[in-house]
């Protein structure tokens, strides 16, 4: 059995309780599939406008994925590991500060877990930063996005 094989394997076994502890992934079941095939067969997807995602822990609120990018890492994130949470659960929070905010995901996630929260996220990646505009709209009023960077 090569190394890889043994990875997929692996891999598998940590996924299945992390989505049983975080739920079901997606509001809209016919996506679970749509994410499968988009992961199996990236090709497939080259040339296309971003796919568009509903995730649970958004509320079902619409993110989009774009093709030929490592967005799909990222969505991988939210919708599986969510590593980047604070380690406890925070009692609403007045700011929170998302520095390399990317195209918006966590975000988002953090919008919808903390409904009372002035987020602000800045993004260096004028493309990643566009689409991060897309993700955060259905929070634009407590979601400030600048395209810029921090050192």
């Amino acid at each position: 059995m090569g190394r890889g094989s043994v990875m997929k394997r692996a891999m598998a076994r940590i996924r299945q309780p992390l989505t049983l502890a975080l739920g079901e992934p997606f509001a809209v079941p016919a996506e679970k599939n749509l994410y499968r095939q988009f992961i199996a067969t990236p090709a497939a997807y080259a040339g296309q406008p971003p796919l568009m995602f509903h995730p649970a822990c958004l509320a079902g609120r619409a993110i989009r994925c774009r093709p030929e990018t490592r967005d799909w890492s990222s969505l991988q994130d939210l919708l599986f590991h969510q590593f980047y949470l604070p380690p406890a659960v925070l009692r609403q929070p007045r700011v929170i500060v998302d520095l390399g905010c990317n195209v918006g995901y966590t975000a988002a996630h953090l919008a919808a877990l903390y409904p009372t929260a002035r987020i602000f996220g800045l993004e260096l990646d004028s493309d990643n930063f566009a689409m991060a505009l897309k993700n955060t709209d259905p929070w634009r009023e407590r979601v400030t996005l600048l395209n810029a960077a921090i050192w």
